[in-house]
């Protein structure tokens, strides 16, 4: 049992870190302005409906929450790659 707290919390964790990661490097991109600034802020408004939407309805459909937390976090370390790119 403690062995899955664990887990949980240490994915959370990491989860929350590469979140914070990528909240700073898009505002970089902010920073930046231009056309550029305003097309990562219509994507970060479409990944996060589209995220949301995918997640609620695999819970729904009885995923764990540590799948749909990894999904996530495969949606994050992918704007971690893309905005370090560009920052």
């Amino acid at each position: 049992m403690y062995a899955s707290i664990f887990v949980m919390m240490t994915e959370t964790a990491f989860l929350s870190i590469e979140a914070s990661r990528v909240i700073a490097l898009r505002m970089l991109v902010f920073a930046n302005g231009g056309a550029e600034a305003w097309h990562e802020v219509v994507l970060m408004i479409h990944e996060k409906t589209q995220a949301f939407n995918k997640a609620l309805d695999d819970l729904r459909n009885g995923s764990s929450q540590s799948s749909v937390r990894s999904d996530i976090r495969a949606v994050v370390q992918a704007n971690i790659r893309r905005l370090v790119v560009r920052a």
